[in-house]
């Protein structure tokens, strides 16, 4: 069993390493993903996924690889198009519906826009990331936050 959980969006050629899993992977054994994705159902959700892309702007513009998450059908476009698994099954993992954060959850996310931005100090559009981050604790404020649904895939050796 070989697993990857919220990462996808973190690696350079996510291709390369579905297939470098595929290789220390068994022959009978399964591959399972874990996935983020940004296609939420609800603007609560959503409030997640525009946070975690704010925070993977800050980290590209730090040189870290952080793209932003991918929808459900481009998670399993990735996969029906890799030439190292066959797709067993996938299915939407709930998380966090009807989860209300309180006001220390609420006091952390705020504080971690506020660490980020410190991270984008004088590296491209500061002043509109600045403006983006305001938006994003009004957000919190007033939409408030869920977090993000994940799709679940099982995969196997081709």
């Amino acid at each position: 069993l070989t697993c990857l959980s919220n990462s996808m969006h973190h690696v350079n050629d996510i291709n390369e390493t579905i297939g470098n899993m595929a290789k220390v992977t068994m022959d009978d054994g399964l591959l399972i993903f874990n996935e983020m994705r940004r296609d939420n159902d609800s603007e609560k959700k959503m409030t997640h996924t525009y946070l975690h892309h704010f925070w993977a702007e800050i980290d590209r513009l730090n040189g870290i690889t952080h793209e932003e998450t991918l929808t459900m059908d481009q998670i399993i476009d990735v996969f029906e198009k890799n030439e190292d698994v066959d797709i067993v099954e996938y299915w939407e993992l709930e998380t966090g519906a009807g989860q209300e954060i309180d006001e220390t959850a609420y006091e952390w996310l705020k504080n971690t826009i506020d660490a980020s931005l410190k991270r984008a100090e004088g590296k491209g559009d500061y002043d509109r990331l600045l403006e983006e981050a305001a938006g994003l604790k009004k957000r919190l404020k007033d939409v408030g936050f869920e977090s993000a649904s994940q799709v679940m895939v099982v995969l196997k050796k081709r």
